[in-house]
């Protein structure tokens, strides 16, 4: 996690106000050589911002495969503003919510009362996205420790989860 926040600090520092890394590549992407003019003049000048642009380029090429690999898929349309937030989620660590294991049971059907688990809150709401929990399909959960043990004896509904509730309004649009 601190490799990936560390990565996103080095692409933003790349990166101009408002700008993508889409839009920084083809900013440092390396001039071509100019036809009529004089050569000698602008050979000097040339040299150094090429060089400096070479870097630049190679780096962020570099930043962005990383990130890529590390699961930030949409690090090429991302604005250098929604970057630095990514980061700074990143430098934070998962937030309570988001490091909590669920549990859950379906309340109707053939497998009514077993107990599956435990998830993490991503899995389970990218599930609610997918539409697996519905009025239809029915399912109560309660939080547990990565190893299963039940945090609580409280089983709530599906839909009164609230680290589950941004998901909903999602679905409703």
């Amino acid at each position: 996690e601190d490799d990936v926040a560390t990565k996103l600090g080095d692409l933003v520092g790349l990166l101009q106000p408002r700008e993508t890394p889409a839009a920084a590549l083809r900013r440092y992407r390396p001039a071509q050589q100019p036809k009529k003019r004089k050569a000698e003049e602008l050979a000097d000048e040339q040299n150094a911002q090429s060089s400096d642009t070479a870097a630049s380029f190679d780096q962020l090429s570099q930043l962005c495969d990383v990130l890529m690999t590390r699961g930030i898929h949409s690090v090429f349309e991302s604005t250098r503003e929604d970057l630095a937030d990514m980061q700074r989620k990143q430098s934070q660590g998962p937030q309570p919510s988001e490091a909590a294991c669920w549990q859950y049971r379906w309340t109707t059907g053939e497998k009514q009362g077993e107990i599956f688990g435990p998830f993490s809150t991503e899995t389970i709401r990218s599930w609610i996205n997918d539409g697996c929990f519905s009025c239809k399909r029915p399912a109560e959960f309660r939080r547990c420790t990565e190893g299963g043990e039940p945090q609580s004896e409280t089983w709530m509904l599906w839909d009164s989860v609230a680290e589950f509730q941004g998901d909903f309004a999602a679905l409703e649009e």
